[in-house]
């Protein structure tokens, strides 16, 4: 006999891929669109200073979300049907936030006023300050916890069209590429105030005062996803970091414009992991094993999407990029980085998809923790002498083994010592 209940969640999974993959594709599409538009409008040396000034503002974002994505959505997903601990988990998380918003607020200041050529973006800079914020406040989470993909699709498609559509109409001319800070903060304020009105309002979602000692339980329970955020984050975006504080604009804009269209790509893996999350969440309390081999089959459908990525990326995609319709000759001193570049797709494909989502759901939050540290630290020490000595193909060969690398480790645990006590990972690892 069919269980219902079964079908329902197979049901869900389906339609919450669904939901994901057509946002992903739209997420995919419209921001490649106005990355183009841009290098080809503003050229690369100011496309140089947006994305380093970017960069600059996706580390405060990451310290503002502080690993609440991750165990939020864990949290919700364990207590979906308890409204009063949903009420104390969001409480909880957005005091948090409050409050380190406030801290990285000086923090800011004191970095802008330090650091000369973080100075000489300092509006840009702010800018992505304000978008981290609200970007933080679209609670992603919650929704993800609740499996209502929905309203993820709604959330990341309007930041998506708005900033599509204010980059078209907006700048037409090289000195325009400041209104692209202000695009992009409105283009996330609005979906946050969307996410707090149906979270709130329509969700009835009760604010409370939370006790001290919860609001250091979120910060304590979330520490290791944030450590393996922000090492993560650092590992992909400190390439860009190191040559925006070593190199001009211009260079910075030749790999940056590379690196994007090939981030822009690595988007297709988000639906795929979004979703599995809180199926295999379910999945994992009853039969680890069944969601393991699930999974492994969703992971090796990734990894085959992305391969065929690569091979037409490398292929073909310059040739197509450096035609006058597109980005012109301005991408030729690009093409030979976007080419090497595209060999990280196969592997960050099976990492995100199934080997950190799975081992997420293993709780081997100390495993996932080493390994990201272990990752950062090569990338740090590698990385300043890949470029001395290969230049920009050195910054292209760190991109791919921050992917490579924690992939092949993961494997390791996953199916060669699967065992969850043995938690002692910095002396295997090292």
């Amino acid at each position: 006999m069919i269980d219902s209940s079964s079908i329902k969640k197979h049901l869900l999974f389906v339609k919450n891929l669904l939901y994901l993959i057509v946002n992903k594709v739209a997420n995919f599409i419209l921001p490649l669109i106005y990355t183009l538009y841009l290098l080809k409008v503003v050229g690369v040396e100011k496309y140089g200073a947006i994305i380093f000034s970017q960069t600059i503002g996706y580390y405060f974002q990451i310290f503002i979300d502080y690993g609440f994505s991750v165990s939020g959505a864990k949290q919700i997903i364990d207590n979906s049907d308890n409204k009063t601990k949903i009420n104390e988990i969001s409480s909880a998380i957005q005091i948090a936030r409050v409050i380190l918003i406030l801290i990285l607020f000086v923090v800011l200041l004191i970095v802008i006023y330090s650091v000369d050529r973080i100075y000489e973006v300092r509006f840009l800079v702010g800018l992505f300050f304000i978008s981290a914020i609200a970007q933080n406040f679209s609670s992603f989470w919650y929704f993800q916890g609740l499996q209502k993909f929905k309203h993820v699709s709604i959330l990341s498609m309007t930041v998506r069209v708005l900033s599509f559509i204010g980059v078209v109409f907006l700048i037409r001319k090289e000195e325009d590429y400041m209104i692209f800070g202000y695009i992009y903060s409105i283009s996330f304020i609005i979906p946050a105030i969307y996410s707090l009105y149906h979270i709130y309002i329509v969700d009835k979602v009760k604010f409370v005062l939370v006790p001290f000692s919860e609001i250091k339980y979120q910060i304590k329970n979330s520490f290791s996803f944030f450590v393996s955020v922000l090492s993560n984050s650092l590992i992909t975006y400190n390439i860009v970091a190191i040559l925006g504080l070593k190199f001009d604009d211009y260079t910075v804009g030749i790999y940056g414009s590379a690196e994007r269209i090939v981030k822009a790509v690595m988007l297709f893996n988000h639906p795929f992991s979004h979703a599995l999350f809180p199926y295999m969440g379910e999945m994992q309390k009853k039969n680890p094993q069944k969601a393991q081999k699930f999974g492994l089959r969703i992971g090796f459908i990734a990894v085959s999407i992305m391969f065929l990525a690569a091979v037409l990326g490398y292929y073909f995609a310059p040739t197509i990029l450096i035609q006058p319709w597109a980005l012109g000759n301005r991408f030729v001193p690009s093409v030979p980085y976007f080419q090497f570049l595209c060999l990280t797709l196969p592997f960050e494909g099976f990492l995100r998809v199934y080997c950190s989502t799975l081992i997420i759901l293993q709780g081997r939050n100390k495993l996932y923790l080493w390994v990201n540290l272990f990752i950062l630290a090569i990338n740090l020490l590698l990385t300043p002498i890949f470029l001395d000595y290969f230049g920009l193909y050195g910054a292209c060969i760190s991109f791919i083994l921050t992917s490579a690398i924690p992939m092949f480790i993961l494997i390791y645990f996953i199916h060669f010592n699967n065992n969850k006590r043995n938690e002692n990972v910095v002396e295997e690892i090292l």
